[in-house]
């Protein structure tokens, strides 16, 4: 009988480690993911970036308008993202202040 429910407890105890490992793995690709995302991102906003440049001459001399609202696009983006990194870092000061 005492066999028995060794045997029943390893059994188990190999199932949990199993499991651990599979979340471990998950959470890893997770990440995999998310960096993946990310370098996407930012390659296609560099692309969109030098793609702006590259036809500066030819905006020059079309439109002086169409360039100035794609310069401050990109401006009102980039502060946009700015002040989104500052208000994350000041709830992050909030919150660490309340533990």
């Amino acid at each position: 009988m005492e066999d028995l429910k060794l045997e029943k407890y390893k059994a188990e105890l190999q199932m949990w480690i199993e499991q651990y490992k599979s979340g471990i793995e998950s959470g890893k690709n997770a990440i995999r993911m998310a960096f993946l995302i990310n370098s996407g991102t930012s390659l296609a906003l560099l692309t969109f970036i030098g793609t702006i440049f590259n036809h500066v001459a030819i905006a020059l001399n079309k439109s002086k308008t169409g360039l100035w609202l794609e310069i401050l696009t990109i401006v009102l983006v980039a502060s946009s993202y700015g002040l989104f990194l500052f208000g994350g870092y000041e709830i992050y000061k909030i919150i660490i202040t309340q533990l």
